[in-house]
């Protein structure tokens, strides 16, 4: 299980950012990674990302709406990060995955 976990992060990295790069037209994922906790928890293990930011989301799909639990995981030695929600008792969606975190000191421009 653990390599089509890699799999499916390498995939939403690839979903996510390939376009950033790419000259033709952007193209948005419409589906996202789900998965329970004890399928979740090793891959944010293998990553030493730990919960730094809990919050609560909403989110529009279509005419539905819904919120939800996210929270944001971090290894602050490597800058990875992954935000996760919570779409019901134990299914997780990872929204986003990312590198290069760094924190915004006051005064600085977002």
């Amino acid at each position: 299980m653990k390599p089509l976990l890699d799999t499916l992060r390498l995939s939403l990295v690839t979903a996510f950012f390939f376009p950033l790069f790419a000259q033709s037209e952007i193209i948005y994922p419409t589906q996202l990674v789900c998965v329970t906790a004890q399928e979740l928890v090793p891959v944010l293990e293998k990553y030493q990302e730990k919960p730094i930011l809990k919050f609560s989301s909403h989110r529009v799909v279509g005419n539905s709406q819904g919120h939800l639990q996210s929270v944001l995981y971090m290894n602050p030695t490597t800058k990875t990060w992954t935000l996760v929600e919570q779409w019901a008792e134990d299914l997780y969606c990872v929204v986003s995955i990312g590198s290069e975190a760094e924190p915004i000191l006051p005064g600085e421009k977002i």
